[in-house]
């Protein structure tokens, strides 16, 4: 089925997007209507059925950042897990999320939108004001390696070595640790780039803030504007079947089958009209996680979705990833950090940082 275009009045913006900026005013006014959806207590510990459900779908509570939404989620070789939150930086916690310290020496910014390692072992955090930030552990220091100074919101490593930023005036690209940074799609995309994902034969994709999606097959030198042509896109996933999700402020859970101007909506699957973020076990398996009724799974590719709430306490979640030994871990508005009883996916293999 196709999707009807959505223009930027149907959008629903979350906190940390750049409505906090002065050039957004005139979408601030739409969003300050719409947030009130947004904000109505969030569905708690949604199942099914009365019957108790198996441990497999259950969290528990690792820890958390007193007061702090948790916005971030990264984890590096060693298991060294970090947080980033919406107004108080970065967080470190080396006994998987139990306790947390702060690490924010060097940041002139602490709205974290995105944490990513690139190829080389260098943990980089997109903040929401003034840009790229690289963690140097030597000297427990953040430094500003942005190539301007706005915003960034998206982060996006390469195998070959490059590593992508999304920032409010387009893409921007480094294959040195941020020395040097290359802008890529100067004339056709110049509003701020909240998604970034690669899949199979150099497909990028990237989300836009009120300008739909994007899509390059040459390494970002070129884009061009897919069916989705409009609306804020919060994130962007391709699983190993190669289906595309976009998860669309206020419009929900959209999916491609590979045909980037057709579109299929699958809001009614989920109870959430805001789709946070997407990951994928090594057997094929989604997860959801949604802004306000927590956390979905699907194993027919999008097809059909079940809660997956059991003991996670906020439905909020703007945070999601799997460990290194295969757990699943998210971050929720209320600032805490949960983690499923079991693994739900094969050991992850940790990435290969040369000589670091």
């Amino acid at each position: 089925m196709m999707v009807k275009d959505l223009s930027k009045n149907d959008v629903i913006m979350h906190g940390k997007f750049p409505e906090k900026h002065s050039h957004y005013a005139g979408l601030l006014l739409v969003a300050s209507l719409l947030l009130s959806f947004c904000s109505r207590t969030p569905t708690r510990n949604t199942t099914n059925s009365n019957t108790e459900p198996p441990v497999a779908n259950k969290w528990e509570l690792r820890g958390s950042l007193p007061g702090q939404t948790v916005s971030a989620l990264a984890m590096d070789s060693l298991g060294v897990l970090y947080a980033g939150s919406e107004t108080a930086g970065v967080f470190m916690s080396t006994d998987t999320g139990k306790t947390w310290t702060a690490m924010n020496r060097g940041f002139t910014g602490t709205d974290i939108s995105q944490l990513a390692f690139d190829r080389d072992g260098h943990l980089f955090a997109a903040e929401a004001n003034h840009g790229i930030f690289r963690w140097d552990a030597a000297d427990s220091l953040w430094s500003s390696v942005s190539p301007v100074d706005t915003p960034a919101w998206s982060l996006l490593p390469l195998t070959n070595g490059e590593f992508f930023a999304g920032m409010s005036d387009g893409i921007y690209a480094t294959s040195d640790g941020g020395a040097h940074w290359n802008k890529l799609s100067d004339t056709t995309i110049t509003s701020p780039v909240l998604s970034l994902t690669m899949g199979e034969n150099d497909l990028l994709l990237a989300g836009t803030f009120g300008d739909g999606l994007y899509y390059s097959i040459d390494m970002g030198s070129h884009w061009r504007l897919s069916g989705l042509n409009m609306g804020v896109i919060n994130t962007v996933f391709i699983d190993s079947q190669d289906r595309i999700f976009v998860g669309l402020f206020g419009g929900g859970l959209l999916r491609s089958m590979g045909n980037l101007m057709v579109w299929e909506t699958l809001s009614d699957r989920l109870n959430s009209s805001i789709l946070e973020k997407l990951v994928e076990t090594s057997a094929g398996v989604l997860f959801a996680a949604t802004h306000g009724s927590g956390v979905f799974s699907s194993v027919d590719g999008g097809n059909t979705w079940e809660a997956f709430n059991t003991d996670l306490s906020d439905g909020i979640v703007p945070a999601m990833m799997i460990d290194n030994d295969g757990f699943l871990l998210v971050g929720t508005d209320s600032g805490s950090v949960f983690r499923t009883l079991l693994p739900i996916s094969e050991p992850r293999k940790p990435p290969d940082f040369g000589d670091e």
